[in-house]
């Protein structure tokens, strides 16, 4: 998830819905968010109670892995996305598009409800993700703190990539400096404004998944389809999807292969690890 949330064009959330943790992590983010909210109007008891609904199992280790793969991905995959664009595009093209079934299998009875919610979210992340970018340069410390909340918000949220829109925002290209230069200032405010927006929108994230599950994985299943444009690997300036040539087809096919089939192994090992949990383990995933 690290390496996904640093690399444009994939989510963490996606890949917490490949291995079959979403929600237990959503779960868990909403409840640390209640938990630091119960500290600060000083009612321990809610404090306690909501740290209680956090799954310390899954968090500590992921995080422990995530926070080391992210800074380092933000140090060095700006030059290997710039040298090997259209490879890592087939690859994480053939990732996204398997990934497809995930949410879609976890409705309950499909309805043409649920198909005009995926089609709505479709149109929306592929707006998202044709947006034109703000130029590259040393933005103000207003605007990384709105770009962190907006990309840890898109960090639980499965086809709307993190990265990416620090991108379109105009900050992406100033992380790997500051991460290299140690600059506290730009870090400090990114970390403040991405837990903002990641503890206000893992609130409304949470309910959508307690109260209308099905319709929210409708939409997420379309916010994937749709992000398959900024994984494109045939891209012209701004953005502009290009038909593919027939010698690069030779060498990106398999690339894509790569990136479906690695989906499809960590699906049937998700399912064949599920069916083995006891079954009060499973729930909630």
């Amino acid at each position: 998830m690290g390496a996904a949330e640093a690399l444009p064009g994939i989510s963490g959330g996606t890949i917490a819905l490949v291995v079959g943790v979403y929600q237990r992590l959503v779960g868990s983010i909403h409840a640390a968010a209640r938990a630091v909210l119960g500290l600060v109007r000083a009612r321990p008891r809610e404090a306690r109670a909501a740290a209680d609904d956090i799954h310390f199992d899954l968090m500590i280790p992921l995080l422990a892995a995530m926070l080391p793969t992210v800074l380092v991905g933000f140090a060095v995959f700006g030059d290997l996305l710039a040298r090997y664009e259209a490879p890592f595009r087939a690859v994480l093209f053939g990732l996204v598009l398997a990934s497809l079934w995930l949410p879609w299998r976890q409705i309950g009875a499909r309805k043409a409800a649920h198909v005009v919610v995926a089609a709505g979210g479709a149109v929306v992340a592929f707006v998202l993700t044709g947006l034109p970018l703000v130029a590259a340069g040393e933005p103000a410390l207003w605007l990384v703190a709105l770009a962190a909340a907006a990309a840890l918000s898109a960090w639980i949220l499965p086809g709307v990539s993190g990265s990416y829109l620090l991108l379109v925002l105009g900050v992406y290209d100033a992380m790997g400096p500051a991460v290299r230069s140690a600059d506290w200032a730009f870090l400090g405010v990114f970390a403040g404004g991405g837990l903002v927006g990641l503890g206000a929108f893992s609130t409304l994230l949470s309910y959508l998944l307690t109260r209308h599950h099905d319709m929210t994985m409708a939409l997420l299943t379309g916010l994937l389809l749709g992000a398959l444009r900024a994984l494109w690997p045939w891209q012209g300036d701004g953005g502009a999807l290009l038909r593919p040539e027939m010698a690069d087809l030779v060498l990106l096919l398999p690339l894509f292969a790569a990136g479906l089939a690695g989906v499809i192994a960590l699906t049937m090992l998700g399912d064949r690890l599920a069916r083995r949990r006891p079954a009060g383990e499973t729930a909630g995933q």
